[in-house]
């Protein structure tokens, strides 16, 4: 069986840990970046049906990298952005789903797997 791939994009590596660890027993294929210059380059590395960013990483934001992907169209990756702030900027329009910090990981792994299913049906 084929696992989803998605990247992570978290710069707390206590957080990134346990995102990858859980996702990864929750059956998918996670590849890691600790920043949003990593991210961008894993994502044009690996294709992911899904990338998860933090909205605020070092070297490119969660915002900014979200502006990008949306910019390619049908060929960019669903994307899920993890803030812990309470003003979203414009480009928070594109994002697939906004989830607040700390949000619990069975929720992400939910909300994941309902965007994955969603993508499929089409």
């Amino acid at each position: 069986m084929v696992r989803p791939r998605i990247v992570v994009a978290e710069d707390h590596a206590e957080m990134a840990d346990v995102l990858q660890t859980y996702l990864e027993a929750a059956g998918y294929e996670v590849h890691l970046a600790r920043d949003g210059v990593l991210a961008a380059s894993l994502i044009d590395a690996v294709h992911p049906a899904l990338a998860v960013l933090d909205a605020n990483m070092p070297g490119l934001s969660g915002w900014t990298l979200l502006s990008r992907l949306k910019e390619r169209g049908a060929g960019a990756p669903l994307v899920v952005m993890l803030t812990g702030d309470d003003d979203f900027p414009v480009e928070s329009a594109s994002a697939d789903v906004i989830l607040r910090k700390p949000a619990a990981l069975r929720r992400v792994a939910a909300v994941l797997a309902e965007l994955l299913a969603g993508r499929s049906a089409l």
